[in-house]
């Protein structure tokens, strides 16, 4: 995936969200993606951490939500998009993933430590 389309698709899923690019605190996905140059263009563009999390983490949180079948037997389970933002965001996850290009996009609220 080029980094300008990967970040074409995030403009525009931020825009429909009413949200600004400078307020995303971290971008999260699937460990596969640990070295997606399109994904690394964007973190390093934002200033934000990129974190992933194994197959296994997802698939604890994955069933609640839509499942994709082409995902699934790609990188073993079937929800990246909205399994990571829950597990980065303890569950507070603010939408639905919103998917351009092939790449699927979703918002969760930040943790704040106290």
């Amino acid at each position: 995936m080029a980094p300008a389309v990967f970040r074409e698709g995030f403009e525009e899923f931020c825009q429909q969200q009413g949200i600004s690019a400078s307020e995303i605190s971290k971008i999260v996905s699937i460990d596969v993606k640990k070295d997606e140059a399109a994904i690394l263009a964007l973190a390093e563009e934002l200033g934000c951490p990129f974190e992933t999390f194994s197959k296994e983490e997802l698939s604890v949180v994955a069933d609640r939500y839509p499942q994709s079948e082409f995902v699934k037997k790609t990188v073993g389970v079937g929800s990246v998009a909205l399994a990571s933002a829950d597990l980065a965001s303890q569950g507070q996850v603010l939408t639905e993933r919103f998917a351009k290009n092939g790449c699927t996009y979703a918002l969760a609220k930040a943790i704040t430590k106290k």
